[in-house]
């Protein structure tokens, strides 16, 4: 879906492109820290679209994530 919009949350506007751009980094920084498929990880957050970068770079690590949201 390249350029078209997939995030809007505030002043924050992300293509679809900009989107898995950034959670690709997301999650090869996860896989650099040590995870691997099958890890745990609890994610503490706000509503936000840093909170869908977070769970979609886990899902793409094959890891399971338990949301906690405040």
């Amino acid at each position: 879906w390249g350029d078209a919009p997939a995030v809007a949350d505030g002043a924050v506007r992300l293509s679809y492109r900009e989107l898995d751009d950034r959670v690709r980094r997301l999650a090869a920084g996860l896989r650099n820290l040590g995870l691997a498929p099958g890890d745990r990880i609890a994610v503490l957050s706000l509503n936000s679209f840093r909170y869908m970068e977070v769970y979609l770079a886990a899902a793409l690590g094959g890891h399971v994530v338990a949301p906690i949201n405040t």
